[in-house]
């Protein structure tokens, strides 16, 4: 769901657990880049855990958003994992930049 506030997306956070992982798997802080993965907290049939989306995005560090909702937040997604480039100076940006 998109919040016009500027803040970022909120995360449906009573259908799915949304982290940001770094590439040894472990969470990112707030505000630093990280690999989206989920777990859907519906599917009993054949549930989806830390299901890696291969979209790269930020947390975010705002407790709760102006518009009222309390779900998390998270800024954009910056694309996808493999369409990153790595600088020399271990700077990472977009591909198509």
């Amino acid at each position: 769901m998109a919040v016009s506030w500027g803040v970022g997306y909120h995360v449906d956070a009573d259908s799915l657990i949304v982290q940001f992982v770094d590439k040894d798997g472990d969470e990112v802080a707030p505000e630093e880049r990280g690999e989206i993965v989920c777990t859907s907290l519906f599917s009993r049939a054949m549930p989806f855990i830390r299901y890696a989306l291969g979209d790269v995005g930020v947390p975010s560090e705002v407790e709760r958003c102006r518009c009222g909702i309390v779900f998390p937040l998270m800024k954009i997604v910056e694309g996808r994992k493999d369409s990153i480039v790595v600088l020399p100076d271990g700077r990472t940006v977009p591909a198509l930049v």
